[in-house]
């Protein structure tokens, strides 16, 4: 799975902010309104806020982004694709909308083309932690077992609480037959997961039963 920006239900919870989000012209007001629809599961109203909303706020940095994600959210990667490389038409090298071009890619099954966007986004923000994660998923589905390895050590290096970089990292090592650098990451990831977490429990497993077989 993919990693994104959260989607939060900003102002929804206060009567009086949710009103001046609905009224508000403000184009960050707007995006709120949008993230918060889309956090509530009303996606096809948060995209139509933003396409009826275009020619106010479309030059905020964040509108593209914002659309392209709530449209994979919908499950139309293809609008979300058109919607990224329209956005960087006037800005190529936002970390963003080159982040959220890539997303759109990896679910139309464009893995290398995906991880060019993402390279490209992580030459912009070198710390784009969600970017390298997905770069990592780029490199394991074309078989660069390597690079995939540095990618990941590299998004814990950044953002060590990554709960999904550290599973996927401690599955390929055991699956590289590095079982103790494997069982350093599953020690790491049993402080940070609750006991009942079935990914964790799985990596136990197998650790186990290589344990067993030695």
């Amino acid at each position: 799975e993919l990693q994104n920006e959260e989607l939060y239900p900003a102002g929804w919870n206060d009567p009086l902010a949710a009103a001046v989000l609905v009224w508000s012209t403000d184009p960050r007001d707007i995006l709120i309104e949008a993230r918060s629809l889309a956090a509530g599961g009303r996606l096809p109203q948060a995209e139509q806020l933003l396409l009826n909303s275009a020619s106010r706020i479309s030059t905020h940095p964040e509108y593209f982004s914002t659309l392209s994600r709530i449209q994979l959210e919908s499950g139309n990667p293809l609008a979300a694709l058109q919607t990224a490389e329209t956005g960087l038409t006037n800005n190529p090298n936002a970390p963003a909308i080159l982040m959220a071009q890539g997303n759109a890619l990896f679910l139309l099954s464009r893995s290398p083309e995906a991880a060019k966007s993402y390279s490209l986004a992580l030459q912009q923000k070198p710390d784009l932690a969600r970017a390298r994660y997905n770069l990592a998923r780029c490199q394991l589905q074309s078989g660069q077992i390597e690079d995939a390895i540095r990618s990941l050590n590299e998004t814990l290096r950044t953002t060590p609480e990554m709960t999904a970089a550290r599973l996927v990292l401690a599955e390929l090592l055991l699956k590289q037959n590095q079982t103790s650098e494997a069982t350093k990451q599953i020690r790491i990831l049993a402080a940070q997961l609750p006991e009942s977490d079935p990914n964790l429990a799985a990596l136990h497993k197998q650790v186990q039963s290589r344990q067993a077989t030695d």
